[in-house]
């Protein structure tokens, strides 16, 4: 059954990800380093809040919201989602990362596009 609602969505992504990955050495470890970012969005996006649907070097995250929010409270919301870093919780599985491989070039980074 289908029903209307009102939620927020996010999608996420590591960028410049399906380069990186091309590398021998990288696609031994992948799966160390997707963990290690699912893992960051877990925390960030926390059940039953959130619900995370990881999608390969991304993910979705959806939270259903009140039907009557007020624009001070989407406002609120927005800024605190668009705001939220994991640049440093993300170089902490790069350095993990890293340790793992030997020659392929590993970049790190968050962006934001609207």
């Amino acid at each position: 059954m289908t029903r209307d609602m009102t939620a927020l969505v996010v999608f996420t992504d590591v960028r410049g990800f399906t380069k990186w990955a091309e590398a021998n050495e990288v696609f031994a470890n992948l799966d160390h380093f997707v963990t290690g970012f699912l893992q960051i969005l877990r925390q960030r996006f926390p059940q039953p809040r959130y619900e995370l649907k990881p999608l390969g070097d991304g993910a979705l995250v959806v939270s259903e919201l009140p039907e009557q929010l007020k624009v001070r409270e989407v406002t609120s919301l927005l800024s605190d989602v668009l705001t939220t870093s994991i640049q440093e919780s993300l170089r902490v599985v790069v350095a993990n990362f890293v340790t793992r491989r030997t020659s392929s070039r590993v970049f790190a980074g968050t962006s934001l596009k609207s």
